[in-house]
This record gives structure tokens, sequence and C-alpha cells, in this order.
């Protein structure tokens, strides 16, 4: 998805300046929020928060690849999904290593 962005980068640079209602910012997290919502299920057991997650994640996929659209793309696609993942996976670590600690 993002090699998509980064090769249409005029097109969506421009999209998601765009802002309000029935703007491509809005229809991303429409888009992206059901697929995220499936992949969850295998990882987190709150079953009844499942929509507040999704939501959660599909806000800073959405926020993440907007500024680096905007900021002018200075990381390759694959160098900014290797960041995210690096991100998430730190931050995962230090939760998990606190939970451990109590």
């Amino acid at each position: 998805m993002c090699e998509f962005f980064y090769n249409n980068k005029k097109f969506y640079t421009n999209a998601l300046k765009v802002r309000g209602q029935n703007s491509f910012s809005e229809y991303f997290v429409e888009v992206i929020h059901p697929i995220i919502h499936t992949q969850i299920s295998d990882y987190i057991i709150d079953e009844s928060n499942y929509d507040f997650y999704a939501t959660f994640y599909a806000d800073a996929i959405r926020v993440s690849i907007t500024r680096w659209l905007l900021g002018g793309s200075k990381e390759s696609p694959s160098e900014f999904v290797k960041l995210l993942k690096m991100a998430i996976i730190s931050m995962s670590y230090k939760v998990i290593n606190e939970i451990n600690e109590i």
C-alpha cells in the first residue's frame, strides 16, 4: 500500500490535503478499519473493545502515512514500513516487560 501511495505520490499528497466529510483521509480509515478489525481478532483478547482498537490503529496508520507523504516521503516505502514496524515492536516489548515486572 505504501509503495502504491509513493508511486502515485502527487495524487495522494493532494488527496490527503483535503479535509472534512467524504475526504480521502476519512475514506481511507473506513477501508482500513475492517481489515485491522479482522487482523486484531487473532491477537487481542478483549473482544468487547475490538472496534476501539481497530479505530486506534487505523487512525495511527492514516496519520503516519499522511505525515510521511506530506513531509516529502524522505524514506522509501520499505524503509517507512520498517520504521513503523520497529515503533510498534519496540513499544510492545516495553509494555510486555512492564507487565512482567508487576
